[in-house]
């Protein structure tokens, strides 16, 4: 009976071909981020957490970056952690409030997210290559009509 649905239900097919096309991109990414961070010995957590900072001029606060990465602040912590040793990021007390902490991406952090950006756009390039400006358009306009409603 489910097959019959679908043969009758176009959207249905349409449904079901693009979330088994959406799974094995989201695996591939996820893979490929991650072979790709741990040269740079980074998580992917790691790496979300230093995108986010790129956003705040001044610094964050935890609970802001926690946030912006997506992630629980209990967690944000120990990324936080791992790169404030790893001297990508530095944690200091805010001028105005002593009881925050803010978290800014130092020149090492700065220089390295620049350089794993740099590596995840080669494959990104070679297949915008492939397509025409019109369909590049297209693409970015499609999936952030997507990302609209999945994050709305």
């Amino acid at each position: 009976m489910a097959a019959s649905l679908q043969e009758n239900n176009p959207l249905e097919t349409d449904v079901e071909a693009i979330e088994h096309v959406m799974l094995q991109l989201g695996w591939a990414t996820h893979r490929q981020l991650h072979q790709e961070l741990a040269e740079f010995n980074l998580t992917v957590s790691q790496f979300a957490a230093m995108r986010a900072l790129q956003g705040f001029d001044e610094g964050s606060t935890m609970s802001e970056l926690a946030e912006a990465a997506r992630q629980i602040s209990a967690t944000m912590t120990g990324i936080v952690d791992r790169l404030v040793e790893s001297e990508i990021v530095t944690r200091q007390r805010d001028p105005g409030d002593r009881r925050t902490l803010r978290v800014s991406l130092t020149e090492k952090g700065v220089g390295l997210l620049e350089k794993v950006k740099e590596k995840k756009r080669v494959q990104l390039r070679q297949f915008l290559e492939g397509i025409s400006p019109t369909e590049r358009k297209i693409f970015v306009r499609v999936i952030g009509k997507y990302l609209d409603v999945v994050y709305g």
